[in-house]
C-alpha cells in the first residue's frame, strides 16, 4: 500500500520538477543570450532561475531519496550482508535527523524570510524557502518505505542464514 502511495507521490513530484527544471534552463539560456548579444542583464531572470533551482533541487532530493540514488560510499562490501544492513539502518537514522532539521529549521527560515522580498519580482523569499520543509514532508513516506525494505531484507537474511547453517550441520 505504501509503495503505491509513494509511486503516486513520486509522479506528482516529477510532474512539478520537470517543468521547473526546464524553466530554470530556459531562464539561464535567455540570460546568457541577453548578456552575450545585447549587453543587457535582466534581473528578474536571475530571480526566476534561482527560485526554480531551489524548488527543483529540494523536490528532486525527495525523489532521489525514494530512488536511493544519492551519493554512496560503500565501506562494507555486499559480500557481508549483515554488517551492510546494519550500516544502512544507521544511515536511515541519520536521514531521519536530516528530515527533522529540514522541517524544523526550514519552517523557521521560511517564516523569517516572509518579510524579505526579492528585488525584481517583489515576491517574499519565504515562498522559495518553504521548499525545504515541504520536500522533507515528502521525504517521510519515502524514508519509511526504505526502512521497511531494509528491515525486510534483514529478516530475509536471518532466515537464509539459519537455513544455510542448518544445511551445513
Amino acid at each position: 500500500m505504501l509503495t503505491k502511495i509513494n509511486d503516486i507521490l513520486e509522479k506528482l513530484l516529477l510532474t512539478i520538477v520537470w517543468p521547473l527544471f526546464l524553466l530554470y534552463i530556459g531562464t539561464i539560456f535567455m540570460q546568457v543570450m541577453c548578456r552575450s548579444f545585447f549587453d543587457v542583464s535582466i534581473l528578474w531572470l536571475d530571480e526566476v532561475a534561482l527560485m526554480c533551482f531551489m524548488w527543483t533541487i529540494m523536490l528532486g532530493a525527495a525523489v532521489g531519496l525514494r530512488r536511493q540514488v544519492h551519493y554512496l560510499v560503500e565501506s562494507i562490501p555486499d559480500t557481508y550482508p549483515l554488517p551492510s544492513l546494519i550500516l544502512k539502518l544507521f544511515a536511515h537514522v541519520v536521514v531521519a535527523i536530516m528530515i527533522y532539521v529540514f522541517i524544523d529549521a526550514g519552517w523557521g527560515y521560511t517564516k523569517m524570510s516572509m518579510w524579505s522580498f526579492s528585488t525584481a519580482l517583489s515576491v517574499p523569499w519565504g515562498y522559495v524557502y518553504v521548499s525545504l520543509p515541504l520536500s522533507a514532508l515528502f521525504m517521510i513516506p519515502f524514508w519509511v518505505e526504505a526502512v521497511m525494505k531494509d528491515i525486510q531484507a534483514y529478516r530475509n537474511y536471518d532466515i537464509a542464514y539459519v537455513r544455510d547453517f542448518d544445511n551445513e550441520v
